[in-house]
Protein backbone atom coordinates (compact mmCIF):
# COMPACT_ATOMS: atom_id res chain seq x y z
CA UNK A 1 0.00 0.00 0.00
CA UNK A 2 2.97 2.02 0.84
CA UNK A 3 4.15 1.99 -2.79
CA UNK A 4 0.42 2.43 -4.55
CA UNK A 5 0.77 6.15 -2.31
CA UNK A 6 3.97 6.59 -3.30
CA UNK A 7 3.34 6.01 -7.29
CA UNK A 8 0.32 7.79 -7.07
CA UNK A 9 1.77 10.52 -5.33
CA UNK A 10 4.76 10.56 -8.27
CA UNK A 11 2.06 10.66 -10.51
CA UNK A 12 0.37 14.03 -9.60
CA UNK A 13 3.21 15.85 -9.45
CA UNK A 14 4.80 14.72 -13.04
CA UNK A 15 0.91 15.47 -13.99
CA UNK A 16 1.05 19.09 -12.62
CA UNK A 17 4.20 20.35 -14.47
CA UNK A 18 3.58 24.13 -15.58
CA UNK A 19 3.59 24.70 -19.29
CA UNK A 20 5.96 26.62 -20.62
CA UNK A 21 4.87 29.97 -22.26
CA UNK A 22 6.63 32.66 -24.42
CA UNK A 23 4.45 35.77 -24.41
CA UNK A 24 5.36 38.45 -27.08
CA UNK A 25 4.51 41.98 -28.30
CA UNK A 26 5.41 43.82 -31.04
CA UNK A 27 5.82 47.74 -31.64
CA UNK A 28 6.23 50.11 -34.52
CA UNK A 29 8.17 53.49 -33.43
CA UNK A 30 8.41 56.40 -35.23
CA UNK A 31 12.13 58.30 -34.26
CA UNK A 32 11.23 60.96 -37.12
CA UNK A 33 10.18 64.24 -37.20
CA UNK A 34 7.58 63.74 -39.22
CA UNK A 35 3.67 62.38 -39.35
CA UNK A 36 3.49 58.85 -41.41
CA UNK A 37 0.53 57.15 -42.36
CA UNK A 38 0.88 53.44 -42.91
CA UNK A 39 -1.87 52.64 -45.32
CA UNK A 40 -2.94 48.73 -45.28
CA UNK A 41 -4.01 47.18 -48.75
CA UNK A 42 -5.46 43.76 -50.26
CA UNK A 43 -6.16 43.19 -53.71
CA UNK A 44 -5.79 47.05 -54.12
CA UNK A 45 -8.71 47.70 -51.72
CA UNK A 46 -7.15 50.06 -48.78
CA UNK A 47 -8.54 47.94 -45.66
CA UNK A 48 -6.75 49.50 -42.69
CA UNK A 49 -4.02 52.49 -41.68
CA UNK A 50 -1.98 53.65 -38.83
CA UNK A 51 -0.99 57.01 -37.75
CA UNK A 52 2.17 57.84 -36.15
CA UNK A 53 2.77 61.18 -34.96
CA UNK A 54 6.66 62.02 -34.46
CA UNK A 55 8.55 60.00 -31.99
CA UNK A 56 5.46 58.47 -31.42
CA UNK A 57 4.89 54.25 -30.90
CA UNK A 58 1.78 52.18 -31.91
CA UNK A 59 1.53 48.57 -30.35
CA UNK A 60 0.67 46.20 -33.75
CA UNK A 61 0.78 42.31 -31.95
CA UNK A 62 0.62 40.46 -28.64
CA UNK A 63 -0.56 37.13 -28.00
CA UNK A 64 1.58 33.64 -26.83
CA UNK A 65 3.08 30.72 -28.06
CA UNK A 66 3.40 27.13 -26.35
CA UNK A 67 6.80 26.46 -25.18
CA UNK A 68 9.77 28.52 -24.84
CA UNK A 69 10.73 29.64 -28.19
CA UNK A 70 13.56 32.62 -29.30
CA UNK A 71 12.86 34.26 -32.80
CA UNK A 72 9.90 32.29 -33.28
CA UNK A 73 8.24 35.98 -34.57
CA UNK A 74 4.50 37.15 -33.66
CA UNK A 75 0.94 37.32 -35.28
CA UNK A 76 -0.39 40.52 -36.44
CA UNK A 77 -3.81 40.97 -38.30
CA UNK A 78 -2.75 44.25 -39.37
CA UNK A 79 0.24 42.68 -41.32
CA UNK A 80 -1.53 39.14 -41.75
CA UNK A 81 -4.64 40.60 -43.40
CA UNK A 82 -1.96 43.19 -45.96
CA UNK A 83 -1.09 42.21 -49.08
CA UNK A 84 1.14 45.40 -49.25
CA UNK A 85 1.57 48.81 -47.69
CA UNK A 86 1.87 52.56 -48.10
CA UNK A 87 3.50 54.23 -45.64
CA UNK A 88 3.07 57.99 -46.58
CA UNK A 89 5.25 60.77 -44.55
CA UNK A 90 3.90 64.02 -43.94
CA UNK A 91 1.16 63.55 -46.49
CA UNK A 92 3.17 63.60 -49.65
CA UNK A 93 6.13 61.33 -49.39
CA UNK A 94 5.22 57.79 -50.03
CA UNK A 95 6.90 54.60 -50.48
CA UNK A 96 5.44 50.81 -50.81
CA UNK A 97 6.39 47.72 -48.64
CA UNK A 98 5.22 44.64 -50.95
CA UNK A 99 4.68 40.98 -49.06
CA UNK A 100 6.30 38.95 -52.01
CA UNK A 101 4.87 40.60 -55.07
CA UNK A 102 5.83 43.78 -56.22
CA UNK A 103 2.86 45.44 -57.99
CA UNK A 104 2.82 49.04 -59.47
CA UNK A 105 5.21 51.58 -57.68
CA UNK A 106 8.01 53.81 -58.60
CA UNK A 107 9.55 53.80 -54.80
CA UNK A 108 9.56 50.69 -53.11
CA UNK A 109 10.72 47.98 -50.64
CA UNK A 110 10.85 44.36 -51.48
CA UNK A 111 10.07 41.81 -48.96
CA UNK A 112 13.88 40.78 -48.64
CA UNK A 113 14.61 44.53 -47.64
CA UNK A 114 15.43 44.77 -44.33
CA UNK A 115 13.34 47.72 -44.29
CA UNK A 116 10.10 45.57 -45.32
CA UNK A 117 7.58 45.74 -42.78
CA UNK A 118 6.35 41.93 -43.99
CA UNK A 119 9.70 40.69 -43.20
CA UNK A 120 10.49 39.85 -39.42
CA UNK A 121 14.15 40.48 -40.16
CA UNK A 122 13.42 43.83 -40.23
CA UNK A 123 12.48 43.92 -36.45
CA UNK A 124 14.71 44.60 -33.41
CA UNK A 125 14.19 41.65 -31.69
CA UNK A 126 14.61 40.94 -27.85
CA UNK A 127 13.82 38.81 -24.71
CA UNK A 128 13.36 38.39 -21.06
CA UNK A 129 12.92 34.85 -19.28
CA UNK A 130 11.15 35.74 -16.27
CA UNK A 131 11.34 32.48 -14.73
CA UNK A 132 12.04 28.55 -16.54
CA UNK A 133 8.91 28.47 -17.86
CA UNK A 134 8.22 31.66 -19.41
CA UNK A 135 9.88 33.88 -21.84
CA UNK A 136 9.02 37.60 -23.38
CA UNK A 137 9.87 38.64 -26.88
CA UNK A 138 9.69 41.86 -27.87
CA UNK A 139 9.87 43.38 -31.63
CA UNK A 140 10.32 46.74 -32.48
CA UNK A 141 10.45 48.67 -36.17
CA UNK A 142 12.02 51.92 -36.16
CA UNK A 143 11.13 54.18 -38.92
CA UNK A 144 14.23 56.11 -39.53
CA UNK A 145 15.48 59.34 -41.40
CA UNK A 146 16.76 57.08 -44.09
CA UNK A 147 13.12 55.86 -44.30
CA UNK A 148 12.04 59.67 -45.72
CA UNK A 149 14.79 59.91 -47.46
CA UNK A 150 13.76 56.74 -49.62
CA UNK A 151 10.76 58.29 -50.58
CA UNK A 152 12.77 61.14 -52.42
Amino acid sequence: MKHFKFIYFLIIVISCTKEKTTFYKTEIINNTIYKISILSYKNNIKIDSLVFLPNSSKQIAEGSNRGITGNGGFYSSFIANSDSFIVVFNNTNKISHYNKVVQFSTKYYTYESKRNLFNLNSYEYSNVDKNKNTRNNQFNYFFTEQDYLDTK
